[in-house]
């Protein structure tokens, strides 16, 4: 039975890797402008007619968010529908098609269209992921597992950035489209479809048949229980999600945190890194300093967990927005001083890297919610028991999921960086997460939107001191919101918490 059971496992983890790939594949496109747009705006170096200019730069970046928004309701609807693996295929192929149109382009509204096919594809891949992973794993690896979706998502940013300025535009698309090919193959030979989809499919025969595979037979109740849960509609939860206090409360705390989060200007340093160290005049050369920033991030979300004192969610958000605003506001000096032929500028060229890299460090810091985790292991305790009285708890076991999937959506970041997802999971009532969970990202992807659009007319019009000092400001108004309006969660149960914000 042990040596069962570690098979099961390690299958699980087989699959797992395959889906890591797709998640690879979402922090390679995050960073994929970065080298693209520095070889387009180079006359030598582009494709095109001619080199782009900076507002079309911001165009290249925020047109993949017009198709990461839609990706996920379309996906939320089919994988009911037609299945969690059926998704994922079609997610791997819009993708694909996004970059191969990319590849091909000669034109720049041929990369806008490319970006936005990609996003869609994207945002499917995105959040059936966080399902399939979701619903494949074992109780006790569940967390382990979702974890390293956002590990490997960063893995991809540093992955093109150290790729990028050594292949040509096209090889540096067709790598991706290389990768969303193995990726399809490996959905095809090793990832089944999941327990959950085939009960929900009447194949429960093929339901048993997986959870035996996967060390999982004695789940085969909690899984039909899950499948056969009627959740409550979008409107009802709407609903809920306004009309109750807490939850409004939650809304106004979340949405205000996402909206500065964007303004902060992620987004771009993220897409802009290669262009902005450019612009720096540093002996470095900017590939080097655009490489250092990926490995900085995959460091910060690698080994952060080990180091960081769990003192509690809200002053770990004071501490991250108020490094997030030095770090910006220090970028945005050294560009004052360099842009106005300060003397000074010459012997402060490391100031710039310095700052992108504290800004990194700031915004990507990363651990583990611990009142998620007491509520996980409370939850675990209650549904152990309930099993052991014949009962099947499939409340209990459905909310696991939804623990897990909340505590990794778009990584579990203790620090500005994912923080209002990280409310998410806390603050809104069950009856509403699902909901609010896919409605506050979507404010936050908008605005996302909105500032890599508006980064490249920002630049020309104010310069990059004065537009990096703007961010600066969205991260001071972080802190004070957050000293002012966030409640801290540091020990506090679920129900505690709503009650905090019931007041």
């Amino acid at each position: 039975m042990r040596a069962e059971v570690a098979t099961g496992l390690e299958r699980q983890f087989l699959i797992a890797g395959c889906l890591y790939i797709g998640q690879l594949i979402l922090g390679y496109s995050l960073g994929w402008p970065a080298p693209v747009i520095a070889r387009l705006q180079n006359p030598e170096q582009t494709i095109l007619e001619a080199p782009i200019t900076v507002e079309q730069a911001s165009w290249i970046v925020s047109t993949s968010f017009a198709g990461v928004l839609t990706g996920p309701y379309i996906s939320g609807y089919l994988c009911n529908v037609i299945g969690r693996r059926p998704c994922l295929y079609i997610g791997a192929v819009f993708m694909i098609i996004g970059y191969i149109i990319m590849a091909l382009a000669k034109h720049v509204a041929v990369i806008y269209v490319g970006r936005a096919v990609a996003g869609f594809g994207n945002g499917m891949l995105f959040v059936i992921n966080l399902v399939y992973l979701g619903e494949l794993a074992s109780t006790r690896i569940r967390g382990t597992l979702l974890t390293l979706t956002g590990f490997s998502s960063t893995f991809g940013t540093l992955v093109v950035y150290c790729i990028g300025p050594f292949v040509s535009y096209a090889a540096l698309s067709w790598i991706a489209v290389g990768i969303g090919v193995v990726y399809i193959i490996l959905l095809f030979f090793i990832v089944p479809e999941t327990a959950v989809f085939l009960v929900m499919a009447n194949r429960r025969d093929e339901a048993m048949e997986l959870l035996t595979s996967l060390g999982r037979k004695d789940d085969i109740d909690d899984v039909v229980a899950t499948a056969n849960e009627k959740p409550m509609s979008n409107k009802a939860q709407m609903t809920e999600m306004v009309t109750v206090k807490s939850n409004r409360k939650a809304l106004f705390i979340i949405i205000t945190l996402n909206i500065l989060q964007q303004f902060s200007g992620i987004i771009a340093v993220i897409s802009f890194a290669t262009t902005i160290f450019e612009m720096t005049g540093s002996s470095i050369e900017p590939h080097v300093s655009t490489i250092i920033v990926g490995v900085t991030q995959v460091g910060a979300a690698s080994i952060a967990p080990l180091f960081v004192d769990r003192t509690g969610r809200k002053i770990l958000l004071l501490i991250s927005s108020a490094a997030c605003t030095i770090s910006l506001i220090a970028l945005g000096v050294y560009f004052f001083l360099y842009d106005n032929d300060y003397a000074i500028a010459e012997h402060l060229q490391w100031l710039s890297l310095v700052s992108v890299v504290l800004y990194f460090i700031a915004y990507f810091s990363e651990d583990y919610p611990k009142e998620v985790l007491n509520k996980r292991k409370e939850l675990q305790a209650q549904l152990q028991k309930e099993k052991e009285a014949g009962k099947t708890a499939f409340i209990k076991y459905d909310k696991l999921i939804v623990l897990d999937n909340n505590k990794i959506n778009n990584r579990q970041q203790k620090s500005f960086g994912i923080i209002p997802n990280t409310f998410i999971g806390e603050m809104f009532t069950d009856n509403c997460r699902g909901f609010s969970s896919t409605f506050t990202v979507s404010i936050g992807w908008v605005f996302g939107f909105g500032v890599s659009a508006a980064f490249g007319y920002m630049l020309p019009a104010w310069g990059p001191a004065v537009t990096f000092w703007i961010f600066a400001a969205a991260c001071a108004l972080a802190f004070l919101f957050s000293a002012i309006f966030v409640p801290e969660t540091k020990g506090k149960s679920l129900l505690e918490i709503q009650e905090i914000l019931s007041r």
